[in-house]
């Protein structure tokens, strides 16, 4: 599997297990095997996937891809994501990271003209980028760490806090990555960038990522 747009590229990887679904299927970290989820075009589905490179192909049903722990084995690749109907639902440890405010939500800034001062209150980046980004090797991950440093202002972030990064091609095909300040050097660093998942044909946007299974403070009297 595999996929690129001229923009955004996953580098292929052989599938191991090919799995059509029709309802709610879970993976657990352990599992490396390479997997593709082929969904009916028809139902209703939660795909949590597992430690290996896997791949979610949407049909036309209405599927929640979800993501509870930082997956370092591999990056998902998902085609098909429909903006407005499906999900990526970020769950357990990604979202207790992501909440510094508590606010049961992702609090987002998105680029403009010029490199992006992101704020230190910023829980996520919807980050257009006109840069060919690769995902494979970790020469490709430096290449793709200088796109993202040309666009993005990190020094705000603070010591130990986590950012998502959404870095997109218009509509049709983007990378979310998380990212965390281990060193406080002000830039994004190659171990510190976690690529979660490629979309291709079709990829999130803010309103289309949730945060699951944090409970929201309440509001101050």
């Amino acid at each position: 599997a595999g996929g690129t747009d001229g923009v955004i590229s996953h580098a292929g990887f052989e599938i191991a297990l090919l799995t059509s679904i029709a309802g709610d299927v879970a993976r657990a970290p352990a599992e490396q095997v390479n997997e593709a989820f082929i969904d009916d075009g028809a139902s209703a589905a939660r795909i949590l996937t597992g430690g290996g490179m896997d791949v979610v192909v949407d049909h036309g049903g209405t599927l929640t891809v979800v993501y509870d722990s930082f997956k370092l084995s591999g990056t998902d690749l998902i085609v098909g994501f429909d903006r407005g109907n499906d999900q990526v639902s970020l769950e357990d440890n990604i979202a207790a990271a992501l909440d510094d405010d508590a606010s049961g939500s992702i609090q987002w800034q998105s680029t403009g003209a010029g490199r992006l001062l992101v704020a230190d209150a910023t829980e996520g980046v919807f980050a257009s980028t006109g840069i060919p980004i690769v995902i494979g090797t970790h020469a490709d991950m430096r290449n793709t760490v200088d796109t993202l440093n040309g666009a993005l202002d990190v020094s705000s972030t603070g010591l130990g806090d986590d950012l998502l990064i959404l870095a997109h091609n218009g509509s049709s095909s983007a990378v979310m990555f998380l990212y965390t300040n281990r060193d406080d050097n002000g830039q994004v660093d190659v171990a510190e960038l976690t690529a979660l998942a490629v979309f291709g044909d079709g990829s999130p946007g803010p309103d289309d990522i949730v945060l699951v299974g944090i409970q929201a403070a309440p509001p101050e009297a």
